[in-house]
């Protein structure tokens, strides 16, 4: 094909979710604001490693949730992992209350302010696809989700959130946002799986809960 006769154009965009059209709105995609002022009491090295271990042991299959229960019940265990970690001793009331706040809270997600316009002026001109390994409670967050410096009842009562955009599919069918982020779940499992089994085997037969190593 001659260059002249290249028609580069796009066709399609494609966007991810966490990070792209929406972040959390206190700060912080794993930890309450009620026990962000407790981090902040152990070195940052710490903390940095203290998450990292505990989103190995919890974070790590969080594509495959199906539900908020199952997410409140994932995010209750990295909660524990991490603080424990720490040496950071809390009441299990405190950590599920934690959980059950940033999975049941949509206010937790804000749309970047330009999120809203963009979708509205590529609606139409672009086939739009989703491409993201959010869990349950952003896809539910997303129905409504308040553009950041948005009035959060006004935005719930009139303007709608991406839920509501048309998304598109491989087969060039119109879809919804939920069962974009389900079809990317399901497409991902074994694509996760097969890395996963590389890794391990790179580290001779390491696994996520230990091989004789203690936690």
């Amino acid at each position: 094909m001659e260059k002249g006769n290249c028609d580069r154009t796009p066709k399609a965009l494609i966007l991810d979710c966490g990070g792209v059209l929406a972040y959390p709105t206190h700060g912080d995609w794993t930890f309450p604001p009620a026990m962000m002022e407790s981090l902040r009491a152990f070195p940052a090295r710490d903390v940095v490693i203290a998450r990292a271990r505990a989103a190995l042991e919890w974070l790590d299959e969080s594509e495959k949730l199906d539900s908020l229960e199952e997410e409140d019940g994932l995010r209750l265990g990295y909660l524990r992992a991490a603080t424990n970690d720490l040496g950071l001793y809390m009441e299990n009331e405190v950590l599920a209350q934690g959980a059950h706040w940033i999975t049941y809270t949509p206010e937790c997600y804000s749309l970047y302010e330009d999120v809203l316009p963009a979708l509205e002026a590529w609606q139409g001109k672009y086939r739009l696809g989703l491409l993201s390994n959010a869990m349950p409670s952003m896809k539910k967050a997303m129905e409504t989700a308040p553009a950041s410096g948005q009035n959060t009842q006004r935005t719930r009562s009139g303007r709608k959130g991406p839920d509501h955009f048309e998304w598109s599919n491989k087969k060039n069918e119109a879809t919804s946002f939920e069962d974009m982020l389900n079809k990317f779940k399901q497409s991902s499992d074994e694509k996760m799986s097969a890395l996963k089994k590389g890794l391990e085997s790179k580290r001779g037969g390491f696994s996520r809960h230990g091989s004789g190593q203690s936690r």
